[in-house]
């Protein structure tokens, strides 16, 4: 299991690399409310799990995940200032925040990480909707590279399965997989001009909302 684990540690560790890289470039423009978001949120997840039940080798990949969007957000704002920041996020941060506020006031890991999954899921939306309305934009080797990492992770606790330390797994393997599905198998024409990157946090279908067009 540990071997598992390692390989999909790795393999966690390279999809950030790969969007820095394109950050750095100039590339992609995320939209660090939703990056910050994600780190936070998954960090209060594991805090509460660790608090409740202990420290579960199961728990590191998210741990990898989360210092994962934190370095991008960090990055695009401070090193490559290279992001975006949009009034309509900020929907996705209060409710970030009061899934966090649910948190304190009734101390349950497994409501803590399903709210915190939620708001993820949530902050999520811009980077579907971008993934799906345009596809080309949205494609980097970094979507498959962290499919791969959670299918492994996933296999890994079947060795010493728990649901609560299965959640983070199943929704970030959900997420992936919707993201490979929708830059990989559905590419549309390149458009005139790039359109930009909102990567930021968890799955959404909410597709239908417009997107600005800028400079990516």
């Amino acid at each position: 299991m540990n071997s598992v684990l390692i390989i999909s540690g790795l393999l966690a560790t390279f999809s950030p690399l790969i969007y820095l890289y394109k950050l750095s470039k100039k590339a992609v423009r995320p939209s660090i409310l939703s990056w910050f978001g994600w780190s936070v949120l998954m960090g209060i997840s594991i805090f509460s799990q660790v608090v409740s039940a202990g420290w579960s080798p199961g728990l590191s990949i998210v741990v990898v995940s989360a210092s994962g969007c934190f370095i991008i957000a960090f990055s695009a704002r401070y090193i490559f200032r290279q992001y975006v920041v949009e009034k309509k996020d900020m929907v996705y941060i209060y409710t970030g925040a009061g899934c966090v506020l649910v948190y304190f006031l009734f101390n349950n890991e497994w409501l803590t990480t399903a709210l915190a999954i939620f708001a993820d899921f949530l902050m999520a939306i811009p980077t579907l909707r971008a993934a799906y309305k345009n596809p080309s934009n949205e494609k980097s080797l970094n979507w498959p590279l962290a499919l791969s990492a959670w299918t492994l992770a996933l296999f890994a606790l079947c060795f010493n399965f728990s649901w609560i330390n299965a959640l983070w797994p199943i929704y970030l393997f959900s997420f992936n997989a919707a993201m490979v599905f929708f830059t990989y198998s559905r590419i549309k024409p390149e458009t005139s001009g790039q359109i930009m990157d909102t990567m930021n946090t968890p799955v959404s279908m909410m597709v239908t909302g417009d997107l600005k067009i800028e400079n990516c």
